[in-house]
């Protein structure tokens, strides 16, 4: 038999609501719940905790936020345990679940998980490009299309990483003599995996004008 009552819900987040919650009378638990200004039910998840006092509802929160203040420096030392491992053991394969969804429970999740997107989205443009060019042999860099093979000279005006305060460039010299001067990032990375990075360590200087 199920009864309505009111209750306080706290969440997983440690928020508390005032609810009406359908409370199983024959088990002791509440398996739906809904906002007082609300007429519709929502099933109840394992994670949201109900008191019938206020009180108990605060006193809760209070042990619960205790209890995770106390592992705050427990679960950072384990973190970095588990980075060390995976960045510095070969010999041991696992990938921590941890780590590899960290990026989750970031504080700024909705930003975290849009620069994400957008990193994902522009490796995809990547690969879309270069099997393009791997078929049919032309390359898309800019607004400029032209073969692969046309490329008579790249001409580096930077060398591995950025120089402080420096943009990385590369100029391009076409067989026809047309240049192109590149210096955007995804662009750039396009034209390292086709022609390969500048590893000699020399780069051409620009003279200001």
């Amino acid at each position: 038999m199920k009864d309505i009552k009111k209750m306080w819900m706290v969440t997983s987040d440690l928020n508390k609501f005032l609810i009406d919650a359908l409370f199983d009378k024959d088990n002791g638990k509440v398996t739906h719940f809904r906002n007082n200004d609300e007429d519709d039910f929502y099933l109840s998840s394992d994670r949201n905790f109900f008191f019938s006092l206020e009180k108990e509802a605060d006193e809760y929160i209070q042990q619960r936020l205790q209890f995770l203040k106390e592992k705050d420096e427990e679960v950072i030392s384990l973190i970095e345990e588990m980075y060390f491992i995976e960045k510095e053991n070969d010999a041991i394969k696992y990938k921590f679940k941890t780590l590899e969804n960290m990026w989750v429970w970031c504080q700024d999740r909705g930003k975290e998980r849009m620069e994400v997107q957008k990193e994902n989205d522009r490796y995809a443009n990547i690969v879309r490009r270069l099997c393009h060019a791997l078929r049919s042999g032309y390359l898309n860099i800019d607004a400029n299309t032209f073969q692969v093979k046309d490329v008579a000279q790249i001409k580096w005006f930077s060398c591995g990483k950025d120089e402080k305060g420096k943009k990385e460039s590369v100029q391009l010299t076409l067989s026809n003599g047309k240049v192109l001067d590149i210096n955007k990032h995804t662009e750039l990375e396009i034209l390292k995996y086709i022609y390969g990075d500048n590893e000699s360590g020399y780069v051409y200087s620009k003279l200001d004008k």
